[in-house]
């Protein structure tokens, strides 16, 4: 609180309101003006906010203190709130209250944060609903639409060049239902905190060219060269086979998706300071910045004119992240427009085995 007399002369500071202007020790001499002790405060940076418009400021308080209209709430340099009220007596005195409302202003910003995300996430998963009928009804309506044909005998016998053809598309349709409808699944236990890891050593020349094997015919399909990239470490990582090999089939066939023609997507292998590394590697579309961020959200699929046009529900990359970060593992994405995209996971130190760890192993069960 502030009192000044009839004559806007400072004639009480109390010591809360002097807690509030320790850093401005001018401000808090009695006799001084009304004009001139918000002026003070002004001129030494209280409220840097105000640059270029002081004055109008400082014409405003004097509005108010003469005609008080009700509290206003202000931020000094400080990060400090205050609300400011003025009251002007009977007796021609002037007394200014203020109240420190951080607290307050931190609360409902968080509050206003918190209604945005909600917001965001509802929207998002709104769309990602909207994606995910497309996406599941699409391959339905070819299993249903092709096993309708075979058993009413349009596609003749079952061994027919027709028939097989129709049985390879109902496998396929199959097959992208069963991989929507586990990646939902895993997303779904993951953000419940409910998967667990199934741990041992684990060969990494051996994962690597079963995942090569298992992606070659995508690969195929889109016209895009697999290789494995340098040559392995002969170390072993201390991971889950299952969920390893999930991190290195989703962003392989995630490369392959978004990889042009002729292009090449590479698995390889890196060490760094005893740290495992996984790199796939594409010169495929690329991202920008604020893509990869949505990228990595679950229900964050990207819409744009370059992934319109590629199936899938946009769960592969959130769940890579989660399934590494279970690992106690980064997931980093580099990428550039139109250039290709690099997704590294560096596991921890402690997960990696030496090889010459694992030659002494060997060698002790085989005597």
């Amino acid at each position: 609180m502030i009192i000044f007399d009839a004559d806007a002369k400072l004639i009480f500071f109390s010591k809360q309101m002097q807690e509030f202007n320790k850093s401005v020790p001018a401000s808090m001499e009695l006799g001084i003006s009304f004009k001139d002790y918000i002026r003070t405060c002004v001129d030494s940076g209280l409220m840097p906010r105000l640059k270029g418009q002081e004055d109008d400021w400082i014409a405003d308080r004097l509005k108010r203190f003469n005609s008080p209209e009700g509290p206003i709430e202000v931020k000094r340099h400080d990060d400090l709130w205050l609300m400011i009220e003025y009251v002007k007596l009977e007796n021609g005195f002037n007394v200014i209250f203020a109240t420190d409302i951080t607290e307050f202003k931190k609360s409902q910003k968080n509050l206003v944060e918190s209604m945005e995300h909600a917001e965001i996430a509802n929207r998002t998963k709104t769309e990602f609903l909207a994606n995910m009928s497309h996406e599941l009804r699409t391959p339905l309506n070819s299993v249903i639409g092709f096993s309708e044909l075979l058993l009413y005998g349009v596609g003749g016998d079952m061994g027919s060049e027709r028939a097989i053809e129709y049985l390879t598309d109902i496998n396929r349709s199959g097959r992208h239902l069963l991989r929507l409808i586990s990646d939902i699944l895993d997303i779904s236990k993951i953000e419940a905190d409910e998967m667990d890891l199934d741990e041992e050593p684990v060969s990494l020349q051996a994962l690597s060219d079963e995942c090569l094997r298992m992606t070659e015919d995508q690969g195929m399909r889109a016209g895009v060269h697999i290789e494995l990239a340098g040559k392995i470490p002969a170390h072993q990582l201390y991971a889950d086979p299952i969920r390893l090999k999930q991190i290195i089939l989703n962003l392989m066939t995630n490369a392959i998706k978004f990889s042009h023609p002729e292009h090449t997507v590479g698995l390889a292998w890196l060490i760094d300071d005893q740290s495992l590394i996984l790199e796939v590697r594409d010169t495929g579309i690329g991202m920008t910045e604020a893509s990869i961020a949505v990228a990595l959200e679950p229900f964050g699929q990207i819409a744009d004119s370059l992934t319109r046009d590629h199936e899938g529900a946009g769960l592969g990359l959130p769940i890579c992240r989660r399934l590494a970060e279970l690992h106690g593992a980064q997931l980093k994405i580099e990428s550039k427009k139109d250039v290709g995209t690099t997704v590294r996971v560096t596991f921890p130190p402690e997960r990696t085995i030496p090889a010459e760890r694992t030659f002494s192993a060997k060698s002790s069960v085989h005597g």
